[in-house]
């Protein structure tokens, strides 16, 4: 393995921290570049302009937006991908989850989503997942 090829650990961070006595730097830095790549270079801009935006319009044929799915659909979605590890779905899932906090704050965006009715009749893991 050549140097500089994985990323660094939460352990290591830490470790850096206390050598260096930089209070806690390091690690508040590991912990926000893991919040960017939990959402792929895609999505990166899109979740941009979600958090700026006034207005959020949808119109979806396959599913619920993410911003308004629940957290056992969210995990359905991201699981019905077999390439995606059990440790990266639930990353995904609170990625997912944390975005919705615009809907509740104090001044959350105007939301308009137009759905069709197969994406509400459509069976999404297990049972309970489909319930708004």
């Amino acid at each position: 393995m050549t140097a500089g090829s994985r990323p660094p650990t939460g352990d290591y961070a830490i470790a850096i921290d206390r050598a260096l006595k930089t209070g806690g730097i390091f690690g508040r830095l590991l912990d926000r570049l893991a919040d960017l790549d939990a959402a792929p270079l895609w999505l990166r801009e899109w979740i941009t302009f979600e958090q700026q935006a006034r207005t959020l319009r949808w119109c979806e044929v396959a599913w619920v937006p993410g911003l308004l799915q629940t957290e056992a659909y969210a995990r359905a979605v991201f699981a019905s991908d077999g390439r995606v590890s059990a440790e990266e779905v639930e990353t995904r899932v609170a990625g997912r989850l944390a975005r919705q906090q615009i809907l509740t704050s104090d001044d959350p965006p105007h939301l308009v989503a137009v759905l069709d009715d197969a994406v509400l009749r459509r069976p999404v893991g297990v049972p309970s997942a489909a319930r708004l």
